[in-house]
């Protein structure tokens, strides 16, 4: 085979490559290539789903200078339900509130979080700290894209950069993600195989100026005494209690080392802190030992343990499913824990 014919079929060959990598830098599905004052437009019918670390953590930093965020949430995708409009109620007056949390938040991360606004300078007056086993249990830096930790975290270095970029241009290649990505941006439709996947969404409420965002359909479902009798939902919720379950231990040694690093932080900034174990449908509590370490750090009376069996984890209609509990159960939490 003559030279020019075997780099003309390497050419065409690879020709599918460099048409995808084009794509993804045209239609940048993950919002990481450039700045966006928004990274959800309410217009799309379906979103991709995103990193949320990143898009907390860019919405946080963009916003900061004209908002001066000095109350902020922290958790994993439970404490998304914590709505600010109820935290302000318990708040002096004129704070000014911000969620910042992440997908499958890690204790990793959530330190590297306020360890950045401590480097910032900036004045962190109150945090409401939402955590459980598997936020505690995960003390080193995750790698699937939709968890990588922002580099703004990681001192924003190059090495940084270029592994958070691969993990997203390496998720952009999947099959699955490019099928679905593609048939849901050309159709404009939430199609049901979709819904089994975690690549895209249907939209929901939301707001850029605090990061929050509202589950209006589902609550409208439940207004109308729909929601818990559909049949899918009636599927989830079935057998997934075990009342009288402890959970192992959690926190390692160097998680133990980052609780407490994390605490530190805190008292260095002067930060009112309330710390939520969250309560969860499976009735399984926390280990007492993972809860002596969160004392231990944070104080006893700022740390309020909601796991296992109680009046919020008996009622299903405290969630939407198993893993996610309604604003009208965090709206009691806090009700309870600031008194």
């Amino acid at each position: 085979m003559g030279y020019k014919r075997f780099c003309g079929r390497t050419m065409l060959a690879l020709l599918p490559i460099f048409l995808l990598a084009a794509l993804y830098l045209v239609c940048d599905p993950f919002r990481v290539l450039r700045d966006y004052d928004s990274f959800y437009d309410p217009a799309d019918s379906v979103w991709v789903n995103l990193n949320a670390d990143y898009v907390a953590t860019c919405t946080y930093d963009r916003q900061y200078d004209s908002l001066r965020y000095d109350a902020i949430i922290f958790g994993n995708s439970r404490s998304r339900y914590y709505q600010t409009e109820d935290w302000l109620r318990h708040l002096p007056k004129g704070s000014r509130p911000f969620h910042y949390d992440a997908h499958n938040e890690s204790l990793y991360a959530l330190l590297r979080k306020v360890e950045h606004i401590e480097r910032k300078g900036r004045p962190l007056r109150h945090a409401l700290v939402v955590l459980d086993k598997a936020l505690l249990e995960q003390d080193k830096a995750a790698t699937p894209h939709l968890n990588y930790i922002s580099p703004q975290l990681e001192g924003n270095t190059l090495r940084a950069r270029m592994g958070f970029q691969a993990a997203f241009f390496k998720a952009w290649f999947s099959p699955k993600f490019i099928y679905t990505y593609l048939d849901a941006r050309l159709s404009g439709k939430m199609r049901p195989y979709m819904a089994q996947s975690l690549y895209v969404m249907r939209p929901y409420a939301y707001n850029p100026l605090t990061n929050e965002e509202y589950m209006e359909n589902e609550e409208a479902r439940i207004a109308a005494g729909t929601y818990y009798e559909e049949a899918d939902i009636i599927r989830c919720f079935k057998g997934k209690q075990h009342p009288g379950e402890t959970s192992p231990t959690a926190l390692s040694e160097k998680g133990r080392e980052e609780l407490q690093k994390l605490a530190e932080a805190f008292h260095r900034m002067g930060t009112d802190v309330r710390v939520v174990v969250s309560p969860l449908y499976d009735q399984i509590r926390l280990n007492p030992e993972d809860v002596a370490a969160l004392q231990k750090a944070f104080g006893a009376d700022r740390v309020h343990d909601f796991s296992g069996t109680n009046a919020f984890t008996s009622d299903k209609h405290n969630f939407y499913e198993p893993f996610h509990y309604r604003p009208v159960c965090a709206r009691q939490i806090m009700d309870c824990i600031y008194q």
